[in-house]
């Protein structure tokens, strides 16, 4: 009986669209670009100046890089990291985000890092929510 079940499972998932092949490949890309924690990683900042290239996470180095494109001509701000519980209690100070190259502006379709150390892991698993904001312009030397 066990056995008919389980087949009735995977006959309806072949079915349903070949879901069972989209699957792998979504884990795939998910554990390629996985960030730290189970934490829900938010960038409202960067969407009206910047696209998200891509996410990349060090986890030698305890550190998240963004590689960000700008869709328009944009001034610099600085950025930080804000890590929240579930009850949106801030578990940290909030945290620096490094921007590379550090310009005053950022023309159209150029293309930047933008660098996050996190907290350690005893810290992660209590975060269920980053928010990245913008934290002042920056100003000119």
């Amino acid at each position: 009986m066990r056995r008919f079940c389980v087949t009735l499972v995977f006959l309806g998932l072949a079915l349903a669209g070949g879901a069972v092949p989209r699957l792998a490949a979504q884990g795939k890309e998910a554990k390629a670009t996985r960030l730290p924690g189970d934490a829900r990683w938010e960038t409202p900042a960067w969407l009206d100046d910047f696209r998200v290239v891509s996410v990349a996470y060090d986890p030698a180095r305890r550190q998240v890089t963004w590689t960000l494109e700008a869709s328009r001509k944009a001034e610099a701000w600085r950025y930080r990291a804000h890590f929240y519980d579930p009850d949106f209690l801030e578990m940290t100070p909030p945290l620096k985000v490094a921007l590379t190259p550090a310009l005053a502006e950022y023309p159209k379709g150029s293309r930047l890092q933008a660098t996050l150390k996190v907290p350690g892991k005893d810290v992660l698993q209590e975060v269920n929510r980053v928010v990245i904001e913008k934290d002042g312009r920056v100003t000119p030397r």
